[in-house]
């Protein structure tokens, strides 16, 4: 009796240690696997309703790389902390985002997360786009949750942009030029910008030094001939106005704060956008809006 008792929970156990191995098994490599024909691909691009401004024209010898204003990305594998990126132009103020016409699923709402509720209005339209329309210069970094018919959410982080940054050497340490110097090659609209109002906007930047400290100074507005830098593109749709600042090897990177003064009749106030401004990194040349 003893002997068929003792069998009888090592069968037991033998079973339940193998649920248990199984279950963990299970539990350990079952992923969630995108089928083949599953896309999660949206398109950005400016609202055709708006003016769609085309920035291509640059200040002789310049080589910077204007950002796209299309794109096509697929948001699969994003996240809040980890969103897919692109860079806008600040005058292209309503954006359309819908989805690819090979994805399995529609877009079932977006949200622009962690600002005011008024910051952008956001639109569902009737052909299964959405208009964004940002609402102020201030808000110049958004993250915007996209949940699908099948529940499921993406993430898209929208940088917007009025200054491209470029520089007049290709590494910090070289000996020549002797004087170096960061620009800001800025964008605004025509009309915004009548006459002597593009020498209202002001350049504040914050120097930051390799040892920690850090000053602030006014940028300089690049002349030609003595006269404030202003290129216009061939309709007459933008101005491109050009500040600098001149840096060394013992400097880390720089914040640019641009701004036009509330007397201005223009748009006012900080047209960089929220925070510190937009940050450029001295070595690797790297701009995060």
């Amino acid at each position: 009796m003893k002997n068929g008792k003792l069998i009888f929970k090592r069968l037991a156990c033998f079973l339940l240690t193998t649920i248990f191995i199984v279950s963990l098994n299970s539990t350990k490599y079952t992923k969630p696997i995108k089928a083949d024909n599953e896309t999660h691909t949206f398109s950005i691009s400016p609202s055709s309703a708006s003016r769609i401004y085309v920035l291509t024209k640059k200040k002789a010898g310049e080589s910077y790389t204007i950002p796209n204003n299309n794109y096509n990305l697929d948001l699969s594998n994003t996240s809040k902390t980890s969103p897919a990126e692109i860079a806008e132009f600040k005058y292209h103020e309503t954006l359309v985002i819908k989805p690819d016409t090979n994805n399995t699923a529609q877009i079932n709402d977006i949200k622009a997360l962690d600002v005011n509720e008024g910051a952008v209005t956001i639109t569902a339209e009737n052909d299964n786009s959405y208009t964004l329309k940002f609402n102020s210069f201030f808000y110049d970094n958004v993250v915007f949750e996209i949940t699908d018919s099948n529940a499921k959410k993406f993430y898209l982080k929208i940088n917007r942009f009025i200054s491209i940054f470029s520089t007049n050497y290709d590494n910090i340490n070289d000996p020549t030029p002797e004087v170096k110097k960061v620009y800001a090659n800025t964008y605004v609209k025509y009309t915004e910008e009548v006459g002597s109002e593009v020498i209202r906007i002001k350049t504040v930047v914050k120097k930051v030094y390799k040892d920690g400290s850090y000053e602030y100074c006014n940028a300089n507005q690049e002349t030609v001939d003595g006269t404030a830098l202003a290129i216009y593109d061939d309709n007459n749709h933008y101005k491109l106005c050009q500040f600098s600042v001149e840096v060394d090897s013992n400097v880390k990177e720089l914040y640019f704060l641009i701004s036009r003064p509330q007397w201005s009749d223009r748009t006012r106030g900080m047209i960089t956008g929220s925070g510190m401004g937009v940050k450029y990194n001295i070595a690797t040349k790297k701009t995060t809006y």
